[in-house]
């Protein structure tokens, strides 16, 4: 009630403010009572158009106040999307990793701007592309560090874990196939260069993926299959308790308590 007699009372004052300005004109002379006039008749013809289109067809300004907080609230969204990722250093996620195609892993690795280190049970989903072996190559020969964790064939939390998955085969092989790989790859390699690799017999909650000061991981479900896991992928920040960090620590741990020797 109290916003439509503002409103009409707005209404009330601009009518005679024209009016005013009308009999302006009308007793002035020359260029002044032009103007006066004209001013005059425009208020009285834009007041009475937002008064038929207001009480008629709706408020012409709602639509627009409604798309600027509109606006506003996806502006303030963004905002705090910026600030969370300055904090915690996530800058993407997928639902499942199968929905991040193959290719953008060996795009990320291509473009990594430091050490590559892995932490993972058997990466067959990496080995599998055909540009992996070249990519590793390319990043190895450049004196890129390249540290691989493979989960260990004859391990108990590779036994565990394929009985887990309740799939046909097993991690083990998998394992197997990824380390023939490398091991393709580091004949290709100077001494200095080539990929150093250990295997673990651990409990992985997740898979690490550090590329530089980027990384991808795959948080491990109970009973799921790694390409239907979810995967972030974050970045190093000024925290030094960010993601990054605490997954780079991970690795470390991990590395430390490899084994060369996949027995």
């Amino acid at each position: 009630m109290k916003k439509i007699t503002k409103e009409i009372l707005t209404y009330i004052i601009m009518l005679l403010l024209s009016i005013i300005l009308i009999i302006l004109g009308v007793v002035l002379s020359g260029d002044a009572a032009d103007i006066m006039m004209n001013i005059g008749l425009s208020i009285i013809s834009t007041v009475i158009v937002y008064f038929i289109l207001k009480f008629c067809a709706g408020d012409p300004m709602d639509s627009i106040v409604e798309k600027v907080d509109q606006l506003s609230d996806e502006l303030t969204s963004s905002v705090d999307m910026l600030k969370s990722t300055k904090e915690t250093g996530i800058i993407n996620s997928w639902n499942n990793r199968s929905d991040c195609p193959t290719k953008e892993w060996i795009n990320r690795i291509e473009m990594s701007d430091g050490a590559i280190r892995i932490l993972c049970y058997a990466m067959s989903f990496l080995v599998d592309d055909g540009d992996f072996d070249e990519v590793m190559l390319k990043k190895a020969s450049e004196g890129k560090k390249i540290q691989i964790l493979l989960g260990k064939p004859t391990g108990e939390c590779i036994k565990a874990r394929t009985i887990e998955e309740r799939i046909e085969g097993n991690i083990a092989d998998r394992i197997e196939r990824a380390a023939a790989r490398v091991e393709d790859i580091n004949k290709r390699l100077s001494e200095e260069n080539k990929i150093e690799v250990k295997y673990h017999d651990t409990p992985l909650y997740a898979s690490i993926y550090i590329m530089g000061s980027k990384a991808i991981i795959t948080p491990h479900l109970y009973a799921t299959r790694g390409a239907l896991a979810p995967i972030l992928e974050i970045q190093k920040t000024d925290n030094k308790q960010c993601m990054y960090t605490k997954y780079l620590e991970m690795f470390n741990e991990v590395w430390k308590a490899g084994s060369a020797k996949n027995v």
